[in-house]
């Protein structure tokens, strides 16, 4: 339910930015609106790693979800549409968007709680964590400085290779798993205390 409400807030605030800068009542510098979304991809490694707010996701969702707006808009923008047309791509658009995120949550989440329930999830949430922080660092100084990184191109192969990763995702998660089921049923045969962690 909450991961629910993070997405829905997410959807909002991408739709209003989205909606007021495709019909121009905000102008949106496209520099610092990329810049913007790298640091909120950082911000989220950050607290991935360590909360920075803890129960405040929702709202924090929302913020992000105006400044991923803004780049939908320069986007809608730039191809020269009526308002009509322009009505009617804000609304696929949003459709699209909000289903791809349903998408993604429904192949990955599953192996995420898998993984939850092993020793594994922490070293593969902080991996994970670090790789989106390190992303998101060169994908600010690339847009800062006009010049392109390692970082940032390494990030740009990794997204080509996404069903790659949530394969190698569920593959981790179903042997952590088995691996934790295995020593579970070992130490309950030897009467010792069952953990999975």
């Amino acid at each position: 339910m909450g991961l629910l409400k993070v997405v829905t807030a997410f959807t909002f605030g991408h739709s209003f930015t989205l909606i007021a800068g495709a019909l121009g009542w905000i102008p949106f510098p496209e520099r610092t609106v990329e810049i913007l979304i790298a640091v909120s991809i950082l911000v989220s490694a950050i607290h991935a790693l360590r909360p920075l707010f803890p129960g405040r996701e929702v709202l924090v969702a929302g913020s992000f979800g105006l400044v991923h707006g803004m780049a939908f808009a320069a986007l809608i923008t730039e191809l020269g549409m009526t308002s009509w047309q322009k009505a009617l791509s804000i609304l696929g658009f949003n459709l699209g968007i909000e289903l791809m995120q349903l998408f993604v949550i429904a192949i990955t989440v599953p192996w995420l709680i898998l993984l939850s329930l092993t020793r594994a999830y922490h070293p593969v949430r902080t991996a994970g964590a670090v790789f989106a922080g390190i992303a998101a660092l060169g994908w600010m100084a690339e847009r800062a400085l006009g010049t392109s990184n390692k970082a940032a191109a390494l990030a740009d192969a990794a997204g080509g290779h996404a069903l790659w990763l949530v394969a190698a995702l569920a593959c981790i998660a179903v042997m952590g798993f088995t691996g934790s089921w295995f020593r579970k049923n070992g130490e309950l045969k030897r009467g010792a205390v069952p953990s999975l962690k």
